[in-house]
């Protein structure tokens, strides 16, 4: 559903202007201009986009080279660090490219993908949602995922700037918490232009899944496999097991 609007988000103003060739000529000089700012606003927030990458890599320390756990402790650089996250589309295992025909299982396991890129480095953490433990994609798991990543992989640096796409169903503006907890100085959360969405975990997840496509894989750690094979600059997280062990908690961020 949230593919869908964006489609018909970004061709609601060429629709606009193909209806109205037989309109006054005020008309279509509003669907114009409509167009016109639409695209004037892609731009600058593309550009924005762009800039807080640009200052992230200008102030990352010379010996933080790649996303690891090393619990480094928070705010221990002065500096700014720029983080993307997104859903990818879930991938079905078992899978093999070379099944002559029809898989013969009637239901295939589902795994999600959620992606945390830094592209300061670049590199980015992907966190495996195995089904039995997964709590969809609202507002407890996203930022449970967040608070994982920071607490395990984060930077220590201390402002962050937070990039998504413009999804309503991520809209997760619960940073508030790190900054009263000393975790962070300053959080900034933006929202790239609903049709304009394409950034870092995009490419980022289009080398895992162009692995996973010529891949045999039989089970979870397959994925990881798959994940950490794909690039350099991949790292798979698994969040939990096929028997159901959890490793990435689940909180109840939004009672709290």
């Amino acid at each position: 559903m949230a593919g869908s609007l964006k489609r018909d988000e970004r061709q609601k103003n060429s629709v606009l202007m193909l209806r109205s060739a037989n309109s006054p000529d005020s008309e279509k000089s509003q669907a114009a201009r409509d167009a016109l700012d639409h695209l004037d606003k892609a731009r600058q927030e593309r550009s924005f986009y762009q800039q807080c990458c640009a200052e992230s890599r200008a102030s990352l320390p010379a010996d933080i080279t790649t996303l690891s756990q090393e619990k480094r402790s928070a705010c221990s650089f002065s500096g700014i660090a720029h983080y993307s996250f997104d859903f990818a589309q879930q991938v079905h295992y078992p899978s093999n490219p070379l099944q002559p025909g029809s898989i013969f299982f009637k239901t295939p396991r589902k795994c999600g993908l959620f992606g945390v890129a830094c592209e300061a480095l670049p590199c980015q953490v992907n966190f495996l949602l195995e089904e039995c433990v997964s709590t969809g994609k609202g507002v407890n798991c996203v930022v449970s995922l967040l608070h994982f990543f920071f607490e395990n992989y984060g930077l220590g640096e201390e402002h962050v700037q937070l990039h998504a796409d413009n999804c309503s169903g991520q809209n997760k503006n619960n940073c508030m918490w790190r900054v009263l907890t000393g975790r962070h100085m300053s959080i900034k959360l933006s929202f790239l232009l609903t049709g304009h969405t394409k950034f870092s975990c995009d490419w980022l997840f289009g080398l895992v899944k162009r692995r996973f496509k010529v891949t045999k894989v039989d089970c979870l750690e397959d994925i990881a496999r798959v994940v950490n094979e794909s690039a350099t600059c991949n790292v798979a997280q698994l969040c939990g097991t096929e028997q159901g062990d959890v490793l990435v908690p689940m909180y109840d961020w939004a009672s709290f």
